[in-house]
């Protein structure tokens, strides 16, 4: 096996997956939430997200997590081709979650999200970056977005220096999970093909 990464099946379970927050909660709908947004009654000044019909306060960013989002953002624009596109701590719009990835690789143009944001079956890609919400990401976040049907989801784990990636959803949990590290090269498959690659180091402070 490899010293650079590791890949292995994971068997899909029956048990449930606790909610994992360690902020303040507070109870919201998808179309109550958008509702606010229009009326005004929430602006970007209101640091939160919607996960799992519930409003949490986002965590600031320091500057190790930006330094990351912003060379992803960029590493993966030059691997992208037409017909996807990379956003950057822009909402997803999903059944009971508007979470806010620090990146995704999204279907079609940015054009296209002019008055909408992507719903779960034109993101393509999933990342969040993590520190000092790793443990949710993990866990709340993966099933979210596992729930979701969205195909991959990578954790930028910046705490031990590796790139988690998990795909294959199959009734709400990831079947593969692969895990590399900084020394090694991760790939960005889309639509079953290889686009490109980049070595994991390149993305880290």
């Amino acid at each position: 096996m490899s010293n650079l990464c590791y890949d292995r099946r994971m068997l899909a379970k029956t048990v449930s997956h606790p909610v994992v927050y360690d902020r303040p909660l507070w109870r919201m709908t998808v179309e109550r939430y958008h509702r606010m947004i229009a009326a005004g009654t929430l602006t970007e000044d209101d640091k939160i997200e919607l996960l799992d019909g519930l409003l949490v306060t986002k965590i600031p960013i320091n500057p190790p997590h930006a330094f990351t989002t912003n060379e992803l953002y960029a590493t993966l624009s030059r691997l992208l081709g037409d017909g996807y596109h990379v956003r950057s701590q822009q909402p997803i719009t999903l059944s009971t979650s508007e979470p806010e990835p620090d990146a995704t690789i999204v279907r079609g143009r940015s054009r296209d999200y002019a008055r909408r944001h992507p719903q779960a079956h034109e993101v393509a890609i999933v990342i969040e970056v993590s520190d000092a919400t790793l443990r949710e990401d993990q866990t709340t976040k993966k099933r979210i977005y596992a729930q979701a049907g969205i195909n991959e989801y990578w954790v930028v784990n910046l705490k031990n220096e590796q790139i988690e990636q998990f795909s294959q959803p199959v009734d709400g949990v990831y079947q593969r999970e692969r895990v590399v590290t900084a020394e090694g090269d991760l790939s960005v498959m889309l639509a079953g093909e290889t686009v490109g690659s980049f070595t994991v180091a390149a993305v880290l402070p």
